[in-house]
């Protein structure tokens, strides 16, 4: 309960004048005050009158500054040290020192809280500027006004407003019992000294009553009676002063009532009470026009509580007459005295299963009325229970279809009776009562009847002997009306209140001759509670507990333990087990299974699992667990009767068996412990490795990024403890944490992540029970292990003694041995690596044995240690010669790959080792394995995955398995198949997204129907794959994210299913396949296809002709993986240091020579120089070793012609990032090039430039759009955009509908739009590449334009697009292979081809290249639209002979047809 009214924190003192200037630039004047306030305190002696005088004066300019410009919080803090300083200097005890005291109180006050209302002035900070100063403040503001009171005379004005304050905030800031109490002195204090009549006395009474409130709601014990009989007074006094109709009066006379009704109800029983309930309910509903019905209908039944509960049901109809059925409330469709179709089964059914359609539930009905109309007589007691609680349940799902209410009648009819057969020990009568209260209080609210409510109270009371009271509402305090609420904090440290609550309860049962039941229960739970929070812990706790217990059962009673309810001897023995590992207290507790909870009985079953494997307990506890999940009530918002470990178990039995079913089961349970849903997306990102899903273990899991470690306690409330025993639910979360964070680190490699873990799983080592030792050490080990980028033989030992001691904890058949054996495994293997000693390879491979032997196949993680096993196998194969060892690892990692219930990440790097060994010892399976690679491939970029997550998950699985695999085909001499393994396992983001944008001609002529819903999936697809997670969502779009995911994946399926049956139908068999090479050949019909590809040994051109059958080979000796990738890093240095980082307008003469024939041209600097050197040497060396013997090979380095022919180039990885067209000699002797014999385009895949149709030479008209961004927000102006836009118009603009955007017109909506109305977009802008290339852009008006945004918009008219700006070819050194940048994006969204840059570009040099591109465009009045490869052929040439430096004219490329 918060206080409603703000209230002035001077409240009684002296007013406080804020300067009030002229809001016409008011700064300087303030500044000039303040100013002259300094020379005072100059000339002043400190202490003096004017120098205190001064000091609060400029306290208040600050005051004031601060108020008209709230961002700037340093006014505010300098004022507060103004003030400190003030109450520091001025003589003590004196009048002005406790003014200075008082107001300094105030400021800080301000800044704890700065939106509240203060001196007619709202401050309402940015949260960016927040800073945190409440806890910080609140410690100062108590210690100040302490001070302020300890010299405040009683008779001062300021005494009053003081002691209502100081309580105020010690009530704000709860940190002990004492505290709360000193609070409540001081509150009261304050009520006293203020009038009745004075209005500054109703906040002080308002917070007197939160602190009441409080203090109850804290209370552990059944009593603070007199506390509530007070918050009732407190809350009375409160409704006299507020107005009659007012919204403060109606609180407070409904928190009376609430009070009220907890002193009058058990086990208080104040019944004297009940008349003032019923009044205060009566001057509610005057009122509210009804709002204090149930109040009185409480009271009604309390006075009538020693009635039967039934007086009607004395004797229930349908227990006298067991064969009795009633049918008359419903209209079945069919007669039940004949024999119901359906086969019939009695089951506890306590609520139908929510699939049930309305005529199965008809159907179930009619069953159960047929077979108690031929068995009634003869059934049992317990029998007819069942059977009557389940009609009930079913007529109660058949209202909520319904809505009759005759429905509903025989629902309570049904259960009334179940509930009467029912015994009170029974677990099954709490979920009776428990539904039963919900019918009858939903019948109250659909017809009104009081004596439902009536009979749902006494439901919700009965019996008080097994059922917990909540004492008091748990109410926020509240200093003062000014102050705004904080979440409640614990009154001191729970140990030390737990055990402050164990000594009462002793001291009670030693003074009392016969304590009572509800006495020693409480003192059982806090013993309880104390030895499974504590470490060490004290089993004499758990003796003492069991004590108890049978004290308990001796008398025939159990306990209300207020708020905690009681242990069992299950929880209790399982407890014991859990630190001593010892299966004698493991049998106890599953001796007493009949003593425990549903949930009790689970998580003992699981226990006995986890220890001997026996997969029937895990089934059936997931059996029951199921049952208590769809057996309770059918409101949205209940959270049902227990909360099992269902989703444990479930994750329990696919870590055995590998069923995904349990792992979504485990995901959609409504109310499953975080720590349970984190640890099911693990292991459904370990299934499928969807990046999705690890961000969402770790924000269900509600982990912290950078975790205190003087603050992982145990706190209740986050872990969600179903098992009664805090530290084991601690240990178990901080585990799932550091697996999600390693996890996460093998993603990105991040040493923080790795640090972050250790400090979560320290205190867990620290605190963890026996039984789950074997869990830690492994998580331990793991994390040790994963430190590969510094692994050295002394933590790999760490490793393997974590792992053996592990083991140690484990009996043989724990289920917990095979991954950890398969951990010392590999740590056997990485330490051999380390130190070559052979018998750790030995040991490796014999306790990888041992893991498997103890799995069966289906296991989830079987792949992986298949794959651990065959790594090990073929180290050892290579040191012994053992071919044999070699056949081994093949023939484990070939099963691995071919194993549908492995994860893909396991069976693509068991398939992808498989290749590499198969083709190590020249195998024929080699290339079987390289297929099996690129099938799994395009997974990685599944459809049903946003776009940011495809390229994530396809950026650390394919880099340079295409050239590997090309090359292995070569080795066998099947060349087609080099080519397609070149096609295959390249581009396979663009090849996914390219999927959904292919038309289906052929399939819609023969199944129109299927072709339109394969089209509508498409649309959805692309649309939902868009939608991503990004830096700074709100929590409502981060939500919306993540239930995007399961939609896009449902889409995806449905997409595969369809798609597989398309490819049923007649000519439609090859539909969306990989193109075979026969049509990847006719790539070349318009050039020489040259794919360029290198290993670690040599590299390789593949020759592609259309009249060629069969590529041709041509071996590249002099280049391997490593040699490229130093001339890429060569290139990528030189360019740096050239400065080419952004379309530049500066001049560029001291970097770059701009070699012109006009004038005599300039000298280059000796910087210039180096860096053209390095260039032209790269250049050099490409020539020499690539494009020379390429170009000698086809045939075509002879003499130069005026119309040379045309070759594209195709190259692959490393080999992407070369200039590959520019290679030429360019010393002082001006050697041969390639651009003398060739016209160079590129693509990036074959399937980029196979012909779809004949495409036309020309189009009229012609529409250009030319787009120029001269002067972006944030970057360097390029003033010769307007110059290029120019010239190029004035070549086109006689022959074609030329439109110009520029300046501010050129926004993202309005160029997209123009640009899907062109033929031919011209864009002049600056270009940024970002490492995440999806993120790559070009820069408009109104922001960037990235590739994510132009890959999804279509230009269905796009013929040609040029580039002028900055690496809108650039490619990301991490990913070559997937060729994304702006080009290529152009090219997905439609354009057939590109003009592009590979680095930054010259603002001088753009309008002169772009402009002789277009006049080569021209053939004679017409576009040539397929000749922009000789175009821009033709505009280097020109740029070549003028003596350009490559530096300039090498950065344009072609892309495309």
């Amino acid at each position: 309960m918060v206080a409603r009214m703000p209230v002035s924190l001077e409240m009684g003192g002296p007013a406080v004048p804020i300067v009030k200037l002229a809001k016409r630039d008011p700064y300087p004047e303030l500044d000039s005050q303040i100013d002259e306030l300094k020379d005072v305190l100059l000339r002043n002696p400190e202490g003096s009158d004017p120098f205190l005088d001064a000091m609060e004066s400029m306290a208040h300019l600050y005051d004031t500054r601060f108020a008209l410009a709230p961002h700037q919080p340093i006014d505010r803090d300098e004022a507060i040290d103004l003030r400190r300083e003030l109450a520091r200097v001025c003589p003590k005890g004196s009048p002005k020192q406790l003014e200075a005291m008082h107001r300094l109180a105030v400021a800080l006050q301000r800044r704890s809280f700065p939106e509240r209302l203060l001196h007619d002035h709202i401050i309402q900070e940015p949260p960016s500027n927040r800073q945190s100063y409440t806890v910080d403040d609140l410690d100062e503001i108590i210690a100040t006004q302490n001070a302020a009171l300890s010299i405040c005379d009683p008779d001062h004005d300021l005494y009053a407003p003081l002691t209502g304050q100081l309580g105020s905030s010690m009530l704000h800031r709860i940190k002990s019992v004492s505290e709360l109490q000193q609070s409540l002195l001081l509150l009261r204090s304050a009520c006293v000294l203020w009038p009745a009549n004075d209005p500054h006395r109703l906040p002080v009474l308002q917070n007197l009553a939160n602190a009441l409130s409080s203090l109850i709601g804290a209370s552990e014990k059944t009593g603070a009676i007199a506390e509530m009989l007070e918050a009732v007074d407190v809350h009375r006094q409160l409704a006299a002063q507020h107005p009659h109709t007012s919204a403060q009066r109606i609180q407070s006379l409904s928190e009376m009532a609430r009070f009220l009704s907890r002193l009058c109800s058990p086990p208080v029983d104040r019944l004297d009470l009940v008349p003032l309930l019923r009044n205060t309910a009566d001057d509610i509903s005057q009122i509210t026009r009804g709002d204090g019905t149930l109040y009185r209908a409480l009271a009604d039944a309390l006075e009538s509580s020693t009635e039967s509960l039934f007086p009607e049901r004395e004797i229930n109809p349908l227990d006298q007459h067991p064969q009795l059925v009633r049918v008359h409330y419903v209209d079945l469709p069919v007669d039940v005295t004949q024999p119901s179709p359906s086969k019939f089964l009695l089951r506890p059914l306590y609520f139908a299963d929510p699939s049930l359609l309305l005529d199965d539930i008809d159907g179930e009905i009619h069953a159960y009325l047929y077979y108690l109309l031929q068995r009634g007589p003869l059934l049992d007691t317990a029998a007819r229970g069942l059977a009557y609680s389940t009609i009930g349940a079913l007529f109660r799902h058949r209202y909520v279809n319904s809505k009759e209410s005759r429905d509903l009648n025989a629902a309570i009819e049904y259960q009334q009776a179940a509930w009467h057969m029912t015994d009170v020990q029974d677990d099954d009568f709490y979920v009776l009562t428990r539904n039963l209260e919900d019918a009858f209080q939903e019948r109250y609210f659909a017809c009104h009847d009081i004596e439902d409510y009536k009979r749902s109270i006494k439901l919700s009371v009965w019996p008080m002997e097994n059922r917990p009271v909540a004492m008091g509402p748990q109410l926020l305090p509240t200093p003062m009306g000014s102050l705004p609420p904080l979440a409640p904090r614990q009154l001191e440290s729970r140990a030390q209140q737990r055990d402050w609550m164990i000594q009462w309860y002793r001291e009670q049962i030693t003074d009392s001759e016969s304590p009572s039941a509800a006495v020693c229960g409480d003192l059982a739970a806090n013993l309880f509670e104390r030895f499974t929070t504590t470490w060490p812990f004290d089993f004499a706790d758990l003796t003492e507990v069991l004590r108890f217990l049978d004290k308990m059962d001796a008398a025939g009673s159990r306990s209300s333990s207020g708020i905690r309810s009681l242990p069992t001897r299950t929880m209790v023995y399982s407890s014991w087990y859990r630190r001593t590992g010892d299966p004698q207290h493991l049998t106890s507790a599953i001796a007493h299974l009949s003593t425990g909870t549903i949930a009790d009985r689970m998580q003992v079953l699981w226990e006995r699992y986890v220890q001997n494997g026996t997969l029937a307990d895990l089934d059936k506890a997931i059996v029951m667990g199921r049952r208590v999940s769809s057996s309770f009530s059918l409101g949205e918002n209940d959270m049902g009767f227990y909360r099992t470990p269902l989703a444990l178990c479930l994750l329990a039995r696919y870590d055995r068996e590998g069923d995904p079913a349990d792992i979504e089961e485990a995901v959609a349970l409504p109310h499953a412990p975080s720590t349970d849903l984190a640890e099911a997306y693990l292991l459904r990102y370990e299934r499928y490795g969807r990046i999705e899903d690890l961000d969402y273990a770790f924000r269900t899991g509600a982990f912290d990024v950078d975790p205190d470690p003087n603050d992982l306690g145990l706190d209740a409330d986050e872990l969600e403890d179903v098992s009664g025993d805090l530290t084991s639910a601690f240990v178990r979360r901080a585990l799932i944490h550091c697996r999600v964070l390693l996890a996460r680190h093998a993603l990105n490699g991040s040493t923080n992540l790795l640090r972050v873990a250790e400090t979560v799983l320290t205190p867990a080592e620290q605190r963890c029970p026996l039984t789950l030792q074997a869990s830690v050490l492994k998580c331990k080990a793991t994390l040790l292990m994963s430190r590969a980028s510094v692994l050295n033989v002394h933590e790999v030992d760490e490793a393997i003694a974590a792992a053996t001691t592990a083991l140690q904890y484990t009996a043989e058949s724990d289920v917990r041995r095979p991954g950890l054996n398969a951990l010392l495994g590999d740590a056997y293997r990485s330490r051999y690596v380390l130190s070559k000693t052979p018998d750790d390879l030995e040991s490796s491979i014999k306790t990888l044995r041992i893991c498997l032997a103890g799995i069966s196949p289906s296991n989830p993680h079987y792949a992986d240690y298949q794959i651990s096993l065959g790594k090990s196998l073929e180290i050892l194969s290579g040191i012994t010669f053992d071919k044999s060892l070699s056949a081994q690892a093949i023939t484990a990692l070939r099963d691995t790959a071919q194993t549908p219930a492995a994860s893909l990440h396991a069976r693509y790097s068991s398939a992808l080792s498989w290749a590499r060994i198969a083709d190590a010892n020249h195998d024929a399976d080699a290339l079987l394995a390289y297929d099996v690679v690129m099938e799994l491939l395009p997974q990685f970029a599944s459809l049903g995955l946003d776009i940011r997550d495809r390229h994530q998950s396809l950026t650390r699985s394919a880099s340079g398995v295409a050239s590997d695999a090309a090359a292995c085909a070569i080795r066998h001499n099947d060349l087609p198949k080099a080519v397609e393994f070149l096609e295959y396992g390249r581009s396979v983001f663009w090849r996914q997204a390219l999927r959904l944008k292919t038309p289906m001609t052929e399939l819609m002529e023969h199944e129109p129907e299927l072709a339109h819903r394969l089209a509508e999936l498409a649309r959805d697809l692309n649309i939902s794959s868009f939608r991503t997670r990004t830096e700074g969502d709100s929590e409502a779009q981060d939500a919306f994210i993540i239930r995007e995911g399961p939609k896009r994946r449902a889409l995806a399926e449905e997409w595969e299913r369809l798609l597989t049956e398309a490819r049923n139908v007649e000519g439609c068999e090859d539909l969306l396949r990989l193109p075979p090479y026969q049509r990847l050949r006719q790539a070349a019909s318009s050039s020489t296809v040259v794919l360029l590809a290198c290993t670690e040994q040599s590299g390789y051109a593949l020759i592609v002709e259309e009249r060629e059958p069969s590529p041709r080979y041509l071996p590249l000796p002099s280049i391997s993986r490593s040699r490229v990738s130093d001339w890429v890093d060569r290139l990528r240095g030189t360019l740096k240091q050239a400065n080419r980082g952004a379309r530049q307008a500066m001049d560029l003469t001291h970097l770059i020579e701009p070699y012109r024939y006009s004038g005599q041209p300039r000298q280059k600097t000796q910087k210039t120089q180096r860096e053209e050197v390095i260039l032209v040497r790269l250049l050099g060396a490409i020539w020499r070793d690539i494009v020379k013997p390429v170009l000698d090979f086809i045939g075509v380095s002879g003499e130069m012609r005026d119309d040379p022919p045309r070759i594209t180039w195709c190259p692959v990885g490393a080999l992407a990032l070369l200039p590959v067209h520019a290679a030429g000699i360019y010393d002082k002797t001006s050697g041969p090039c390639a651009s003398d014999y060739i016209v160079s385009s590129y693509t990036p895949t074959l399937s980029n430039i196979l012909p779809t149709s004949t495409p036309s030479a020309a189009h009229s008209p012609i529409n250009v759009l030319l787009v120029g961004q001269a002067d972006s927000p944030g970057h360097p102006p390029i003033p010769n955009v307007g110059v290029e836009l120019k010239m190029i118009e004035d070549v086109l603009c006689s022959i074609s509908h030329t439109r110009r955007v520029q300046g501010p017109d050129a926004t993202q909506p309005t160029v997209l739009t123009e640009m899907a109305k062109s033929h031919i977009t011209h864009l002049a802008c600056h270009g940024i590449a970002r490492p995440n290339p999806l993120d790559s852009a070009i820069v408009l008006r109104d922001g960037s334009l990235p590739v994510s945004r132009l890959m999804r918009t279509p230009f269905s008219d796009a013929k040609l697009v040029f580039l002028s700006a900055c690496q809108t070819a650039r490619l990301s050194p991490s990913e070559p292979d997937e060729s994304i940048n702006i080009a290529s994006a152009m090219l997905s969204a439609g354009f057939q081809t590109a003009v592009a840059t590979m680095w930054s570009i010259s603002d001088d040099d753009a309008p002169r290249i772009a402009e002789s591109f277009y006049r080569h465009l021209l053939q004679g009045e017409k576009i040539d639209l397929g000749g922009a490869a000789r175009a821009l052929h033709a505009a280097i040439r020109a740029c070549q002979k003028s003596d350009m430096s490559p530096l300039q004219w090498a950065a344009f490329i072609h892309v495309g047809l």
